[in-house]
């Protein structure tokens, strides 16, 4: 059992050092909120989003990924299931600040050191939300006595910030050895229902909060050689 453990670490050195490459690029494409006031389409962008992304390739399956996204966020009343009187609920327009850490997962071996690599992925992690709040402070109304979802918010001069489940699909294309393009398709459950102002006027449905969604390309730079590499 002595002997066993020390292999043990070094297979997973081995299979950790194998791909141990970094990316850094940027994203580009279109966010929608799910929530009570607009469109509850999940995946139907009202608004761009644009952003970062830094991400560590720990093997061939296997890479931890840090987003930071600033969208524009946008709901027309009109377009809401519910009938409100546009006097007292406007649409809306936002800015969202995102961030978070998720794992990705490759369906297929995905080896940067061979031009052309490709595979679909998936992730999920843990993120945040910092978002402009309806005249920035609390909730009007009487909420605590209705029925509603659970809500992390902390309401700081003007935003508030809710914490985010992050998880999504996409397909990645090495265009060479130093270029990766990929679409990206990200769902986030947040733990509020303020992302379009709905819980702050307290209408619409208060068991349920917003869902956050982005669609979009991303295009990153390959740095950092493999140290069994030499040569490629």
């Amino acid at each position: 059992m002595r002997r066993v453990f020390p292999i043990l670490l070094l297979v997973l050195f081995v299979e950790v050092s194998y791909a141990q490459r970094y990316e850094i690029g940027l994203f580009a494409g279109g966010n929608n909120v799910v929530g009570d006031i607009g469109n509850d389409y999940y995946v139907a962008p009202t608004s761009y989003t644009i952003g970062g992304l830094y991400k560590w390739n720990v093997n061939n399956r296997l890479a931890f990924r840090a987003n930071i996204y600033y969208s524009i966020a946008r709901g027309d009343v009109n377009k809401s299931n519910y009938s409100y009187n546009t006097s007292k609920v406007p649409s809306y327009s936002k800015g969202i600040g995102n961030g978070e850490v998720v794992l990705e997962w490759n369906f297929l071996p995905y080896d940067l050191r061979k031009s052309r690599a490709q595979t679909p992925y998936v992730y999920l992690g843990l993120g945040a939300l910092i978002y402009q709040g309806k005249s920035g402070i609390g909730y009007s109304g009487d909420i605590a006595t209705e029925p509603h979802a659970p809500q992390l918010i902390l309401n700081i001069a003007g935003f508030e910030s809710t914490l985010t489940i992050p998880f999504g699909v996409g397909y990645k294309y090495a265009l060479n050895h130093s270029w990766v393009l990929a679409a990206d398709l990200g769902f986030r459950y947040s733990y509020s229902d303020n992302l379009d102002n709905s819980a702050a006027m307290a209408v619409g449905n208060l068991n349920s909060n917003d869902w956050f969604t982005t669609l979009g390309l991303t295009l990153t730079y390959v740095f950092g050689r493999d140290p069994c590499a030499c040569g490629q």
